[in-house]
């Protein structure tokens, strides 16, 4: 039976129209169901010559994840190795963010040797504004390979107005599809050869408004008919009543076993041979079975009973939606008559999916039978909660529909609905919900499930504080949860582990931190689990980084990101990156360091869990911009830093960029602001720095020996590095110079095996001289002269380092120096210092000399090139 095609004319000028539209981005087909949306683009599509990848949509498709897959699996029949890296994106346990995978998938479309047509049918079904952002930013940057074909009811929530601006789209609506009455009649006299009277023809016309599939489902019910006349003139109620009758018209003629097949196939949204016949059945089906429902399939495709295949196979189908919702409104009416329930249907629906590893859509049919233990147990996974792979939106819909009786009856649900609803950071709800499972499981008998159930409880409670920051309360939680979580239980379990050394690191327990971490990473290779393992595989390394030991940082950043190389869009690949370049700042590999941070410019900007993570990624570029001599950069940088913490109340972090604050303002010559920062932030080390800058290094020494003295007890190996380097270059500047070598050649000890260079060269010139003494004095001088070519990178020339005749100067000739600055003459300088005028004219010789300059207006330039000033 031929289908209500578009005349031929009407079909050219649109086949035409179509063609037009592939110099642009975006051919947008939108009518009403039954308008011919799909079989238009067909048509087309059969005289292109263009590869072609087709995807049918339906509402399960709104997953973000199964909308990729399905898209990667559509494109693969074109191109058949095509998406590979994207699929492995999509099925990790975290998804990552939409820019990356939409980046993914753009560069392989590009790899494409030749253009590809994309369609996505009935989009309209897709419900997610996750999905419409993502193919936004797919037309934002769509190459030239690629031309997207959209069939849908209403028009999607995308750019069109820039599409439109720009003529990249093309736009077919239901007036260029509504038949005419001439094409009406056309198609029912000469297509379906009715021979209807002008009369009849105009009432059908006029009562399907020219909508195609009514005037397909009229010409089925009236063949055979002995008066059709008659029978169209008896149709004189609503418009869907007419499509009712229609419907039952078809419906009746088949045989009573086909009848059976599409009622009870009607509850599936998408369905095979196999499944068809599992829902059908009384009992289960083994899976693998479907020659009864095949050849029912076969069928219906050749009696063209408005059966859609999603795939080239023709392995997996729909029915067309207005036929389904009609289906399922009788399958109903049948049921209630005979006091029977839709649920077994959809049981075994989801058996057949849970037995075919398709969770989600197991879940999905689950919820429909109203089996709230089957939902349960589906959401708990195996081995991972189905709402950790991706399935949020899904559940939290579901849980939203629920009586709150029923949550009661079932705590686990409070605390899964706690879980979802923590991923949009809504922690008051959150709480209010852990306080409902709490009441509900006073309730219950004492039992491992709801113990396992409290240690839920108490592993949400440690995450909400670990977005806090609140180190004591992450612990107790945490703690609290391991204690009542079961053994089994290796979801929870891992990411409270992780919590457990996440709190220890900030606390500076490093042992305890490594101890959790390596723990995590057992629990990990046993429960096949990737994010919380990649987690803590980064904070060993940074661990690693505090201990000093930056080449095994190193070997396990690089094996974090090679391992998650497909999970782009995680906080795992992100700080391995950062990490990476973090390392190669401090090797004084900048081009590297630089590298690496551009390539996550766009992850740096999302914020949810990764706003630490983006503050670290600002200060990094902070130093590399002051490296670079860039102070002003620096400074805009910082300020942009600032102002994100304090706009994500990272109240934590404002005491780290106090102490960047102070190293810019110690840069350009800024003391009284720097003064002024450390009376609100009080930062040790940011003091020493500051008396460094102001000649004080006795004031500067006696911070910085107790400090040292804690650090080598405590075993911090970072913090003992800067100490000795600072303290080494406050000695030299009193003119104790063994005990500066000394405590250089400590630091030299600790920071040579790894390669250390910016934590030497950003503490400035005075620190350039005092790697001079240790040449000159044959302490490493390999090393030290390696550290001395770094400074050529920043603020000073390598024409001035390599000028080894250059002197240190005393703290008595930098504070003469300093008042020179100001503007002093000798005498006002001898007056304030209460020294002699000839003094004073010695130091000035002095300074002169170190300095090699002639005069005191060029001993000033010189010094400020030297970072003196």
């Amino acid at each position: 039976m031929p289908k209500a095609r578009l005349p031929l004319v009407k079909r050219e000028r649109l086949h035409e129209k179509l063609s037009a539209g592939l110099s642009g981005k975006l051919s947008l087909i939108t009518a009403s169901a039954g308008f011919g949306k799909t079989s238009l683009v067909i048509d087309w599509l059969a005289a292109s010559d263009r590869k072609l990848a087709w995807l049918s949509l339906d509402a399960a498709d709104s997953n973000p994840a199964r909308f990729l897959t399905y898209l990667v699996a559509s494109v693969q029949t074109a191109s058949e190795n095509f998406g590979s890296s994207l699929l492995e994106m999509v099925q990790a346990d975290q998804l990552p963010a939409g820019d990356i995978l939409m980046t993914s998938l753009i560069n392989d479309l590009v790899a494409l040797k030749s253009p590809l047509i994309l369609v996505l049918d009935d989009y309209h079904l897709i419900e997610n504004p996750v999905i419409d952002e993502m193919l936004g930013f797919l037309l934002e940057h769509q190459p030239s390979q690629l031309h997207l074909i959209i069939t849908t009811r209403q028009d999607p929530a995308l750019p069109l107005a820039r599409l439109r601006g720009r003529g990249e789209l093309t736009e077919i609506r239901d007036n260029d599809l509504r038949f005419s009455l001439a094409e009406a009649q056309s198609f029912l006299n000469e297509s379906m050869k009715l021979k209807l009277s002008v009369e009849a023809i105009q009432a059908l016309e006029s009562r399907t408004e020219g909508w195609i599939a009514g005037l397909q489902l009229a010409a089925i019910s009236v063949q055979g008919s002995q008066n059709s006349d008659e029978f169209i003139r008896s149709f004189t109620a609503s418009h869907r009543f007419v499509i009712d009758y229609l419907l039952e018209e078809v419906l009746h003629r088949q045989p009573p076993a086909v009848q059976q097949f599409l009622l009870k196939t009607s509850i599936l949204e998408r369905f095979c041979a196999s499944l068809c016949d599992a829902v059908q059945a009384e009992e289960a089906v083994e899976p693998g079975h479907g020659e009864a429902g095949q050849v029912t399939l076969d069928y219906l495709e050749r009696a063209n009973l408005f059966l859609v295949p999603l795939d080239h196979e023709r392995k997996w189908y729909r029915y067309h939606h207005l036929f389904a919702q009609l289906l399922r409104q009788r399958l109903r009416q049948d049921l209630t008559a005979r006091g029977l329930s839709l649920a077994p249907l959809h049981q075994r629906a989801s058996q057949w999916f849970e037995d075919h590893d398709l969770e989600l859509e197991a879940f999905h049919y689950a919820t429909k039978a109203n089996d709230i233990s089957r939902a349960i147990r589906l959401i708990e996974g195996k081995p991972v909660p189905l709402h950790f792979r991706g399935a949020i939106v899904e559940i939290r819909n579901w849980l939203d529909s629920l009586d709150r009786t029923i949550l009661d009856d079932y705590p686990v649900l409070w605390t899964t609905y706690a879980s979802v609803t923590l991923v949009a950071e809504k922690t008051a709800e959150t709480e209010a919900m852990l306080r409902a499972a709490e009441a509900a499981l006073g309730k219950k008998e004492t039992t491992e499930a709801t113990r396992d159930q409290l240690g839920r409880i108490a592993a949400i409670r440690s995450t909400i504080a670990v977005s806090r920051r609140q180190v004591e309360r992450i612990i107790q939680e945490s703690e609290r949860a391991l204690d009542l979580l079961h053994p089994h239980n290796l979801a929870f379990r891992l990411s409270t582990a992780w919590k457990l050394g996440f709190a220890y690191q900030l606390q500076g327990k490093r042992q305890e931190a490594r101890q959790a971490y390596l723990q995590v990473v057992k629990l990990g290779k046993s429960a096949g689990d990737l994010i919380f393992s990649f987690l803590a595989r980064v904070g060993l390394a940074s661990l690693d980084v505090a201990d000093n030991r930056l080449r095994w940082a190193e070997r396990s950043y690089k094996k974090v990101a090679e391992l998650s190389q497909n999970l782009r869009g995680s906080m795992a690949y992100f700080q391995s990156q950062l990490g990476l370049a973090q390392l190669y700042y401090e090797w004084n590999e900048l081009e590297q360091a630089e590298k690496f941070l551009n390539a996550l410019a766009s992850q740096a900007e999302m914020p949810d869990s990764f706003m630490d993570s983006h503050l670290d990624y600002k200060l990094l570029q902070v130093r590399l911009e002051l490296a670079r001599g860039k102070s002003n950069s620096a400074t805009q940088t910082l300020e942009a830093a600032d102002h994100y913490a304090k706009e994500h109340q990272l109240l934590h972090r404002l005491t780290k960029l106090s102490e960047v604050w102070v190293q810019v303002y110690l840069r350009v010559g800024d003391l009284n602001a720097a003064e002024t920062l450390l009376r609100q932030y009080p930062v040790p080390l940011s003091q020493v720095r500051l008396h460094l800058a102001k000649a004080e290094a006795g004031k500067a020494t006696m911070i910085l020996e107790p400090l040292l003295q804690d650090a080598q007890v405590k075993k911090l190996k970072d913090k003992e590095l800067h100490f000795l380097v600072l303290l080494a270059t406050a000695l030299l500047m009193q003119g104790l110079v063994d005990r500066a070598l000394a405590s250089l050649a400590e630091a030299f000890a600790l920071a040579e095996p790894e390669g250390f260079i910016r934590t030497f060269v950003d503490e400035g010139a005075a620190t350039a001289a005092l790697l001079k003494q240790a040449i000159a004095k044959g302490l490493r001088p390999d090393y030290a002269k390696k550290i001395l070519l770094a400074y050529a990178t920043g603020d000073t020339t390598e024409n001035q380092l390599e000028d080894s005749s250059l002197e240190t100067l005393s703290e008595r000739e930098l504070e003469v120096l300093r008042l020179i600055a100001e503007g002093l003459s000798n005498r006002q300088i001898a007056e304030r210092l209460y020294r002699a005028l000839d003094t004073i004219k010695g130091y000035n010789r002095l300074i002169f000399e170190k300095l090699q300059v002639r005069n005191r207006t060029e001993a000033v330039a010189r010094a400020r090139d030297l970072g003196l000033l």
